[in-house]
């Protein structure tokens, strides 16, 4: 039997049922359980499954910072083509706008990927880091939420930019 680890018992009996592996019996186990031991089981399971639910929002951002990657740089090749039938003054200062905002917006989606992958590492590891990293420090879950909601902002409101540019040439 089970000494709970508090002043007072507290431990409860519980009943499993296990086979026997020689005689294939279905034999009735009683125990003790200590219910601090339990909620400290219980407690891990529910932190594991944080981890990973982490894991899989920070995965479907990084699928999400990869595809306005490749939006980005079709704008980019747009952009190119309008520039070859545009001269006129007003045209080629909106051009060289978009071409910078397109040049950081990727520096941007750059530096999201990155600290993307190092949060998840961050996660998988418990929450330390196996290479720290002296520019910056790792976010945590909920601080890459509010970046990534702010980066799908920008970014938005670059592609309506520039859709509405490219729509009167």
């Amino acid at each position: 039997m089970l000494k709970s680890k508090l002043p007072f018992s507290i431990a409860k009996k519980v009943c499993t049922l296990e086979r026997c592996t020689k005689t294939g019996l279905v034999l009735r186990k009683e125990s003790m359980i200590d219910p601090l031991i339990f909620f400290t089981a219980k407690s891990i399971h529910m932190e594991v499954s944080a981890q990973t639910s982490e894991l899989g929002q920070i995965q479907d951002w990084k699928v999400e910072v990869n595809s306005s990657r490749d939006t980005i740089r079709s704008m980019q090749n747009r952009l190119e083509l309008l520039s070859s039938k545009k001269s006129d003054e007003d045209s080629l200062a909106q051009i060289e706008h978009f071409q910078n905002q397109f040049i950081r917006q990727l520096e941007v989606s750059d530096e999201m990927f990155h600290d993307l992958k190092q949060c998840a590492k961050k996660i998988s590891n418990n929450g330390q880091l196996a290479v720290l990293h002296d520019d910056r420090p790792v976010d945590d879950c909920a601080t890459m939420e509010d970046r990534m909601q702010t980066f799908r902002k920008l970014y938005n409101e670059l592609q309506e930019e520039f859709n509405a540019f490219s729509a009167f040439s």
